[in-house]
């Protein structure tokens, strides 16, 4: 087996044991469990020099994509064919506004307070517009929002991923 496939399966399961750590501090404190996500990763990253960079760059897509399609599937679980009719159009228009809001506020703030381009500050705003659902789809899943509401904020995630 390869360097990069042993690195690559050892990022993985330790991403999916501390993600399951974090889930459980999330039941006891209510404290979001990406937040421990990112600090986690922060910490073995560029503060302690655990985790090579260069080394994780092969494995870093895998694990996106994996999150991704666990999240979406995850969600998805709960959403009826009813929910889909009734929610779908409204869901793509909060996603479209929610995208060009996030979009335009952010490249306004990068242009003017990092002095970025605004072609730069328009793609750090797409990326900001995406990545909602990572944050929003579990921790809405976890304060018990109705499954109505659920289903709206799943679709506007699926949607806003696809943009």
């Amino acid at each position: 087996m390869s360097s990069a496939a042993v690195t690559a399966l050892l990022a993985i399961g330790t991403a999916v044991a501390i993600a399951f750590v974090a889930s459980a501090i999330f039941r006891k404190t209510h404290i979001p469990d990406i937040l421990f996500l990112m600090g986690t990763g922060a910490l073995l990253g560029p503060v302690l020099g655990v985790v090579n960079l260069d080394a994780m760059q092969s494995a870093l897509p895998v694990l996106a994509a994996l999150a991704v399609i666990t999240i979406l599937f995850d969600g998805a679980l709960e959403v009826t064919p009813v929910q889909m009719r009734l929610f779908g159009v409204p869901a793509v228009g909060l996603s479209l506004t929610v995208l060009a809001t996030t979009t335009v506020l952010c490249a306004v703030v990068a242009h003017s307070m990092a002095e970025m381009s605004w072609t730069a500050g328009l793609l750090l705003g797409l990326c900001f517009g995406g990545a909602g659902i990572a944050i929003i789809v579990p921790l809405a899943r976890r304060m018990g929002v109705s499954h109505n509401a659920n289903a709206v904020i799943l679709l506007e995630a699926v949607t806003s991923d696809i943009f």
